[in-house]
């Protein structure tokens, strides 16, 4: 079974969204699904306001519920909402939405920095309701999407050791691009036009922080 793990539908058209990206129906999604063989998506509900038009997990539910046996609901809320505090209490919303057949959270994507109080409060959250989660990653803060860090990923791998049982997905060109060592600091933002030479920080996270019998820290690419 193919299962595609980072999916994006609307149940209505939409104008498209940053300027270009226009997000397919289900409908859309499925026949793409069947020209590949893919079986099931996991749709990640998209909320970060800096750069798309929030869309509602009640949404992405909805669609799971017309579609039951092609796609896979996440749930996501911005670490921001809720009363905008480092100890702002997301259980009670997290626990519904797994009470409604979600299955982790992304795509998680505030432009702001890891190790923020808002951030970690919200990764010691979902590290106890047991939730897998997606994060999207940016090099800047400001003009763009995706939570920063540092080159090296420190803080990253700050929350890797401070949330040990949370399970984390990584994505986006400032976490690959560090896959390989790089040249200069700002090929991180993109994608390096040049071979891997030598290992980067990314293999090095997955055999510092992998268990027993599965590496917690996964890698995928859309």
């Amino acid at each position: 079974m193919f299962i595609d793990i980072h999916a994006h539908a609307y149940l209505w058209p939409c104008p498209p969204q940053d300027g270009t990206t226009q997000f397919c129906t289900p409908d859309e999604v499925i026949a793409r699904y069947d020209e590949l063989g893919i079986e099931k998506g996991i749709l990640l509900p998209l909320i970060g306001p800096e750069t798309y038009l929030p869309q509602s997990n009640e949404e992405i539910i909805e669609i799971c519920r017309l579609y039951p046996d092609r796609f896979i609901p996440f749930c996501n809320i911005d670490p921001r909402g809720i009363g905008n505090a480092s100890d702002t209490d997301f259980g009670v919303w997290l626990n519904w939405y797994k009470d409604h057949g979600c299955k982790g959270v992304g795509e998680f994507m505030p432009n702001l920095p890891f190790m923020h109080p808002l951030v970690l409060n919200f990764f010691r959250q979902v590290e106890v309701i047991g939730f897998p989660l997606t994060f999207d990653i940016s090099d800047r803060i400001g003009g763009g999407y995706g939570l920063y860090d540092d080159p090296g990923l420190p803080q990253l791998e700050y929350c890797l050791r401070s949330f040990p049982k949370l399970k984390i997905f990584g994505h986006g060109p400032a976490f690959w691009a560090e896959i390989g060592q790089l040249e200069t600091p700002d090929d991180r933002a993109g994608y390096p036009p040049y071979p891997i030479k030598a290992e980067g920080v990314v293999p090095k996270l997955f055999r510092r922080h992998e268990t027993d019998i599965l590496l917690r820290f996964c890698i995928y690419l859309v």
